[in-house]
């Protein structure tokens, strides 16, 4: 797998916002290097349709990015593959749970952190060790500059990546981009009933549900269309930082 043809790298590719994402470059004859941490088969189906899409090359790489040696398969992994030049990394992967002030466990910090902070950091700071990169793409959240009660270790993990971003940024310029998106809720959450389903509507300006294809544009703007950001912030949460609201 030689460079070429434009590469990405998206995290938690297998489901979700992740697959869409992998979907969208692999539509424009990308090659996908396509992650995932424990769901083969929907991985395996991810890339067919990658490929059926028009996707030059998909690759599929197996890691549970909180374990440091699983990292460094994952990273050992690419390097095998020779690419010495990233278009993009693209990192969505993220994990989310409801922690009760009172409650909280130091397992809830380490839970959060270790996915949404320390994977990302060791990902990026591992491939910059053999290869370069044009374009990294984190996932913030609006809580992170709007916390909302009963999640406060993910929401501090989520101002740590914004944090990150913009450190990043500083460190890597002028080679390296770093941006990150901040979403709303653009699926509902697994399991979710209509009732909550409809909370999560009423607490947004717009009263919608948003869809993957409205972060899969900000991706797209951030790694295609626009060549002068960095160290930025993309909120795309259907004004719901703004929303005078503790509904979730």
């Amino acid at each position: 797998m030689a460079n070429l043809y434009k590469t990405i790298l998206v995290t938690g590719a297998a489901k979700r916002l992740g697959r869409a994402i992998a979907l969208d470059f692999a539509a424009r004859g990308w090659q996908i290097l396509l992650h995932y941490r424990s769901s083969e088969a929907e991985a395996i189906a991810t890339k067919e349709e990658c490929l059926s899409l028009g996707a030059r090359h998909v690759e599929l790489l197996q890691a549970d990015l909180t374990q440091s040696n699983e990292r460094q398969v994952l990273l050992g992994d690419v390097k095998k593959l020779g690419i010495l030049r990233m278009d993009a990394v693209v990192l969505p992967a993220a994990v989310f749970r409801k922690t009760d002030l009172g409650n909280v466990v130091e397992g809830d910090f380490d839970f959060h952190y270790n996915a949404n902070v320390k994977a990302n950091f060791f990902v990026i700071q591992g491939l910059l060790k053999f290869c370069t990169i044009d374009n990294i793409v984190l996932f913030g959240d609006w809580s992170a500059t709007r916390p909302y009660a009963g999640y406060l270790p993910y929401c501090m993990s989520k101002a740590a990546v914004l944090c990150m971003t913009k450190a990043l940024a500083l460190e890597l310029a002028p080679k390296t981009r770093v941006n990150c998106i901040s979403p709303g809720t653009v699926l509902p959450p697994d399991g979710a009933s209509p009732e909550k389903i409809y909370g999560i509507e009423q607490a947004s300006p717009l009263k919608r549900i948003g869809s993957p294809d409205d972060i899969v544009a900000g991706v797209r703007f951030l790694v295609e269309e626009n060549q002068f950001s960095t160290g930025s912030e993309i909120v795309i949460d259907g004004g719901r930082m703004i929303q005078n609201s503790d509904l979730y």
